[in-house]
């Protein structure tokens, strides 16, 4: 996405000569992108220049934590992500693996056997993670599993002090390499 977005605002240079555009690297994905987005979008509208909006989203991409669990690893291996053996001893113990995605890449953190465990895992994360006492900004995504993300949506907004708290969809372009199943959370604390 930052290589497109970088080839787009080249090519805005003719169309809208005057207008500054800046890109970010926020070396995360999906809602935990929206995070950011919206955090320097808060900032613009509150009359911050665009030196201090570029600001505002640097210092929350580096706040932003986010933890998905998935039904299968079949799309992971189909796209070339993930080894055959891998999804093969994934199939055979049912295994619901907890990664995460940050500016290190992505990696797996948990492997519980059910969705349930996998959403306790990502729930003790977040515990964890929380700053205590600070407003959480976090948003759940799901690809096909509305009523699991519904499920953890209850479940963060009666344990944590959210600000805001959506529900989204998973991008098809990630989706397509994850397929259905895929339960995630991406999140920060104000402070």
């Amino acid at each position: 996405m930052f290589n497109s977005a970088l080839v787009a605002k080249n090519m805005a240079k003719t169309s809208l000569p005057n207008t500054t555009i800046e890109v970010l690297d926020c070396a995360t994905a999906a809602a935990g992108q929206g995070l950011v987005a919206l955090a320097a979008a808060r900032a613009a509208n509150s009359g911050q220049n665009l030196k201090e909006v570029m600001e505002t989203a640097d210092k929350i991409m580096y706040q932003v934590n986010l933890f998905a669990t998935l039904d299968t690893l079949h799309y992971l291996v189909k796209s070339g992500r993930v080894p055959q053996a891998a999804a093969l001893v994934n199939s055979l113990l049912r295994i619901k693996p907890v990664f995460t995605l940050n500016h290190a890449g992505a990696r797996t953190v948990a492997l519980p056997r059910t969705f349930p465990s996998a959403m306790k895992r990502m729930l003790k994360i977040m515990e964890k993670r929380v700053i205590k006492g600070q407003p959480l900004h976090a948003v759940v995504m799901h690809a096909d599993v509305l009523d699991r993300a519904v499920t953890l949506k209850n479940q963060i907004s009666s344990q944590f002090d959210c600000t805001e708290l959506f529900i989204t969809e998973f991008t098809p372009v990630m989706g397509v390499h994850t397929g259905p199943g895929l339960l995630g959370i991406a999140f920060y604390s104000e402070g």
